[in-house]
């Protein structure tokens, strides 16, 4: 051990604060000393790049619905991602590095370290936001480094970054951010803590309200997070903000009044299925929804097919704002539509707020097109619905020639093997998984 850690203690930045943690958890879920050959076996075919014989050995050795099997079935998609951490592609590279960290492997610490120092604002993108999505412990330590030494286009990357991982452990960076004389620090923190939903930031939120410069954008984004984190305060700017001239934030302001849950905004979201400009129309189509009114729902179902480019991008991205039990067939229809942007967004909604029961909708895209960026799409939706059921559609899309798709699958089957593993490991009756229910 005296040797790794003095390897690792050469390096800088991520690796030096990184350096004992690369040990994987879960470790008392091992394999047993049968399964080894057969562990050792999948092992050697993932590093030949033989995935097809790997899952055959593990398919071979273990029911991948039995403790044992996801243990199996989670070091084998580790080890894909380890992988990844050769591809000639700095961005899966990336990728595989922040699914391992996400994982609590740090062997990618070296990848993220090059990462975030690249000069290709892409690459330094893509490992932040990989930091960001885990958002805590030495993650989060690393973001507060960057943040610290960088401009403000590095510190905007690091609060973009934190938009996906919602960790209340980087509350006080994003209030800080809400204090400077930088708007777009602001709206992107303002947004960041809205998210985050910690009711303790409502005082920090108020002040954007308060702010002479502020322009009316910002003020209405601040008026939504207060609403997403239970404060009605900024509702009488909302209603202001829908009398302003076009393109001044009316369809944000009219979106945010679907978190008012004010039934006299009912009348005048209802109003505004009728407005003349469509980002406002679809934006009360889906605000209303979240006052169970379906009212507005065929407006946004056309607007997904539209022929015009502006409606449709701006339906795909209403879709996460609206109530998913109402708007659950949109959703689904979503999926199935000409627009590719619009297919990726439905499917990230559905992979959030959905369940087991649109597992089939999701793998019958797979049925619809080749795309690589799609298929990564549809295995990052799989990997966030608590399922043992994604584990097939997954373990095939592990197998994929695209990078984007193996990787992208490999980080979904960790996932959920961890989840499911932990699951068991607090369950009453330890034991054996129940039986995986009969597909759809």
């Amino acid at each position: 051990m005296s040797g790794i850690v003095a390897m690792w203690s050469t390096l800088c930045g991520i690796a030096a604060v990184l350096a004992l943690s690369a040990a994987a958890p879960l470790a008392e879920n091992a394999p047993s000393a049968g399964s080894v050959p057969s562990m050792l076996t999948v092992a050697h075919s993932v590093a030949d790049g033989n995935l097809h014989e790997a899952v055959a050995a593990l398919r071979a050795r273990f029911r991948l619905d039995t403790p044992e099997g996801l243990t199996a079935l989670r070091g084998f998609s580790l080890g894909v991602l380890r992988e990844g951490l050769k591809d000639e592609d700095p961005y899966e590279r990336c990728y595989a590095a922040s699914a391992l960290a996400g994982q609590g492997d740090w062997s990618g610490a070296g990848v993220l370290e090059d990462g975030v120092a690249s000069s290709d604002p892409g690459v330094r993108r893509a490992a932040i936001e990989g930091l960001g999505e885990i958002g805590r412990g030495e993650a989060l330590r690393i973001l507060r480094r960057i943040y610290a030494e960088s401009d403000s286009f590095g510190q905007l990357l690091v609060l973009q970054g934190l938009r996906s991982g919602r960790s209340g452990e980087a509350r006080d960076l994003m209030i800080e951010a809400l204090g400077g004389a930088d708007g777009s620090l602001r709206l992107q923190a303002v947004e960041d803590l809205g998210l985050l939903g910690d009711a303790s930031a409502v005082p920090a939120v108020r002040g954007v309200l308060a702010r002479e410069d502020a322009r009316m954008f910002e003020r209405v984004t601040a008026a939504q997070a207060l609403l997403r984190l239970g404060d009605r305060s900024g509702v009488p700017l909302l209603l202001v903000a829908l009398e302003g001239a076009p393109g001044t934030g009316r369809a944000a302001a009219t979106l945010a009044l679907g978190y008012a849950k004010e039934e006299r905004v009912v009348p005048v979201l209802t109003k505004l299925l009728r407005d003349p400009e469509i980002d406002v129309t679809i934006a009360a189509a889906a605000a209303l929804s979240r006052y169970r009114n379906k009212d507005g729902l065929p407006r946004l179902r056309q607007a997904l097919e539209d022929d015009d480019g502006f409606t449709r991008r701006h339906a795909a991205m209403a879709l996460e704002h609206v109530d998913y039990a109402i708007a659950r067939e949109v959703l689904l229809a979503g999926l199935t539509v000409s627009d590719l942007g619009v297919r990726l967004a439905a499917a990230q909604v559905v992979g959030v707020a959905g369940g087991a029961r649109e597992i089939g909708a999701l793998t019958a895209m797979l049925r619809m097109d080749e795309n690589p960026i799609l298929r990564a799409e549809v295995a990052w939706a799989l990997g966030r619905i608590p399922s043992r059921r994604v584990i097939d559609p997954l373990t095939e899309l592990v197998q994929e020639k695209a990078p984007a798709v193996r990787y992208t699958a490999a980080e979904a089957l960790a996932r959920t093997a961890t989840r499911l593993i932990r699951t068991e490991e607090n369950s009453p009756q330890q034991g054996a998984l129940a039986p995986v229910p009969a597909r759809d």
